[in-house]
Order: structure tokens, then sequence, then C-alpha cells
């Protein structure tokens, strides 16, 4: 299911609640190809002592890199102190791109993507289509159109 306008303020702040009651890691990119200013240094540093790996890869979950390019995945535990974290550096769910921040804020549950976000394309999906997440987001008032798989 596929958000259709971008949650901000007290709106991303409640969804990114919500992720959290459901996945227990994320991740961000670093692009190797985009410096990083000082809000994205900062925002490593705290969220350093969370961190499960970086991994240099050329695809990930929305994007595939091109020409042998590398970015790196930095691959978090998702607590309760994160989750501020995440509340605190961002005010909406496309602020998520280089160089301010690291780009395409992704959540996992049980290793698996959940809800994927490429913040330089906005866009936004739920990897299912349940029910649960259809009313949590109604409840949010956060618009999705359904997100079709192919089979």
């Amino acid at each position: 299911m596929k958000i259709t306008r971008e949650p901000i303020g007290e709106q991303y702040h409640m969804l990114i609640d919500f992720i959290s009651t459901n996945c227990d890691q994320f991740f961000l990119v670093e692009r190797d190809d985009m410096d990083v200013e000082e809000n994205a240094r900062l925002l490593k540093k705290e969220l350093q002592p969370n961190l499960l790996a970086i991994k240099n890869q050329s695809a990930w979950i929305g994007t595939k890199l091109l020409n042998g390019q590398t970015a790196k995945v930095h691959y978090y535990y998702l607590t309760e102190n994160t989750k501020q974290i995440l509340k605190k550096y961002a005010s909406s769910l496309y602020s998520w791109t280089q160089p301010e921040l690291l780009e395409d804020l992704t959540f996992l549950k049980n290793n698996n993507p959940w809800f994927v976000t490429v913040g330089h394309e906005k866009f936004a999906y739920f990897e299912e289509n349940s029910p649960e997440i259809e009313e949590a987001l109604n409840e949010l008032k956060i618009p999705l159109t359904p997100r079709r798989r192919n089979s």
C-alpha cells in the first residue's frame, strides 16, 4: 500500500510511532557520491550505540545503483531511543535525503522490509497489504492506495 500524501509534523511522528510497534530494525543510506552535512554527522553519532552493521551495497529495496556504484547502508535496532531520534531529526517523511540527512528510511520486521521510503522520489509504501495497516493509517488520516503485487 502506497502513501499518497507526505506525512508532516505530528502526522509524521504518529506514523513513526505506529511503525515502531511493528518493526525491530531500520536502515538509512549514505551515498558515496555525495557529501553529508553536519546534521547527518550528528544523526549518525546519536544513532551509533544502536548500530547493527554498515554494508556497502549497490542495491536495496526501492533503489539500484548503476555503473558499479555503492552506498553505505546503515542498519540499526529500532528502540524507543532511536524512534525519538528519527522524530527529532526530521519533521516529514521525505526529509530523509542526503546531504542534510541520510536517505531512504526503511523499516524491517524480522529482517524483511515492512515500510519503504525513497525520499528523493517522494515515494513510500508498506510491503504488505493488510486491513490492520489500512485501519491504522486511516485513523492517522494518512491516505493510501493499494499496492499491487506481482504474482
